[in-house]
């Protein structure tokens, strides 16, 4: 997957709609290059299918050993902060897409993207894949996307190119 030229469809579980019409999909962001170009994908299939799209954010609040304590008003003003930047970068780029959401949560990403994809009835997520690392030299997936594959209801299209 992470050689392909291509974007990649992993259906692990098809959703109700995955043989009739496309009409939610949920384009996953991390903010990156990848996600960018996953984000151009996301449109032009919402601009051909009449879909809703629905661009999902997942702020990762999990402490690490480097990373400070942040108490829950540091949380919600990073989502605040998230979700302008997300409005700012995402909904210009949006012309002829009637049907649209951005949204920002906090939590374990790919928790909350399969949450957030349930929720929205999704058909499709659409997502980079180890955009954290886009030089790593394995042929590994990131964890984020892996746990999205095996966990999500529904087919997720990984483009990484």
């Amino acid at each position: 997957v992470r050689q392909s030229p291509c974007p990649v469809l992993i259906v692990n579980r098809a959703a109700a709609s995955f043989w009739g019409d496309i009409s939610n999909v949920v384009f996953a962001t991390d903010f990156s290059i990848a996600s960018d170009k996953a984000f151009d994908f996301a449109c032009k299939l919402a601009g051909q299918t009449g879909c809703e799209l629905h661009v999902f954010h997942a702020q990762n609040t999990s402490l690490t050993p480097t990373s400070k304590k942040f108490d829950q008003d540091d949380i919600e003003g990073r989502i605040r902060e998230k979700l302008r930047f997300s409005r700012g970068k995402y909904a210009a780029k949006m012309d002829g897409i009637k049907n649209y959401s951005i949204e920002v949560w906090e939590g374990n990403p790919y928790t909350e993207i399969v949450k957030y994809a349930r929720e929205k009835y999704s058909d499709l997520i659409v997502m980079a894949q180890d955009s954290q690392n886009p030089g790593s030299q394995t042929h590994e997936l990131g964890s984020t996307i892996k746990q999205v594959i095996l966990r999500a209801g529904c087919p997720v299209l990984c483009l990484n190119k």
